[in-house]
């Protein structure tokens, strides 16, 4: 009996086929890993919370990094894949020349709800491989954001997970702990995204900014309310 194999490819091969237009028009394909993976159509719940990402974050980081969205990020030889969201190190020509790698990442963001449990493995282990330093899962579902950093191996020594009234840093952009961008888990729905949101400077007597987690939709504007969870914390890689 013949032995049934899986063709694995490379980002030269994968590109070809996207030169030769091998692939339909609009879809949307990543690769991880070797393996070509057609990903879920982005709903307007998912597009919504990645505008939403990119107004609050665009209120406090200016010329310290470059803000990419749904653009290629190459890992290796194998993996390509696209995040949602993503803070770049400055570069002279934005990435005209060539796609980011690994060292070029601040912050990795994707934004979960069908995709969760792919996200939360797959994705994961390829970040942390390719020692990308942080990465945000903002989880729909559970209406939490879970901040994984320390890449070791194929996993994070670093879990944790935000829910409303929490607080969070960009590591990569802390100059010192006076200095750290921080943001809070508080309610997006107030200003609208027409709006700017108050901003001030980089320290952590800020007032209170929004973010990102009690707009997770808007049958659950009440999380705003909620008292703080605590932040659980996993330190041990395995």
């Amino acid at each position: 009996m013949a032995t049934v194999t899986k063709h694995m490819t490379n980002l030269d091969e994968w590109r070809r086929l996207g030169e030769a237009n091998i692939f339909p028009p609009g879809s949307r394909l990543e690769l991880i890993e070797g393996e070509i993976f057609d990903m879920a159509p982005i709903d307007c719940n998912h597009s919504g919370h990645v505008i939403r990402l990119n107004h609050v974050l665009s209120a406090l980081i200016s010329d310290d990094a470059i803000f990419s969205i749904h653009n290629p990020l190459q890992l290796g030889d194998l993996s390509e894949p696209e995040p949602d969201f993503m803070l770049l190190k400055p570069n002279d020509n934005c990435y005209s020349t060539r796609h980011p790698n690994a060292d070029d990442v601040l912050l990795l963001i994707e934004v979960a709800d069908s995709s969760l449990s792919f996200d939360q493995n797959q994705k994961l282990r390829l970040y942390a491989s390719h020692n990308i330093p942080e990465y945000w899962l903002m989880n729909l579902k559970d209406t939490c954001l879970e901040v994984y950093r320390q890449p070791h191996g194929d996993c994070y020594g670093e879990k944790t997970t935000l829910r409303a009234g929490d607080s969070v840093t960009l590591s990569q952009l802390s100059k010192s702990p006076s200095t750290s961008p921080i943001f809070y888990s508080h309610s997006l729905f107030t200003p609208s995204c027409g709006k700017r949101a108050n901003t001030c400077s980089k320290t952590l007597s800020c007032k209170p900014l929004i973010l990102i987690l009690s707009t997770i939709s808007l049958a659950k504007a009440k999380v705003s309310m909620l008292r703080a969870v605590s932040s659980s914390t996993q330190r041990d890689c395995r």
